[in-house]
């Protein structure tokens, strides 16, 4: 089995994360606008697309501050490669 250094690993968990994330979020928000515009506040399902678009967006800023940091331990890195 080849062994991967924390970095790499967390970068590929990080892309797979949010990669998922933005998934979720192309197909609950035009679902969400199209529940709502066919069929208003009344059906059950209202609920269950308005759920996905919030855990979405709530994934994507909590991803932000994850991916941040690895942008910057990336740059760390490269920069301690070149000294």
């Amino acid at each position: 089995m080849k062994s991967v250094d924390r970095y790499t690993g967390l970068r590929k968990v990080f892309r797979w994360l949010l990669a998922g994330t933005v998934m979720e979020l192309v197909i609950a928000a035009p679902a969400h606008a199209w529940i709502i515009g066919e069929r208003g506040d009344k059906c059950y399902c209202e609920r269950g697309t308005w759920t996905g678009v919030a855990f979405g967006v709530t994934a994507a800023l909590w991803l932000f501050g994850p991916g941040a940091f690895l942008m910057f331990m990336r740059e760390r890195r490269r920069r301690e490669g070149l000294v």
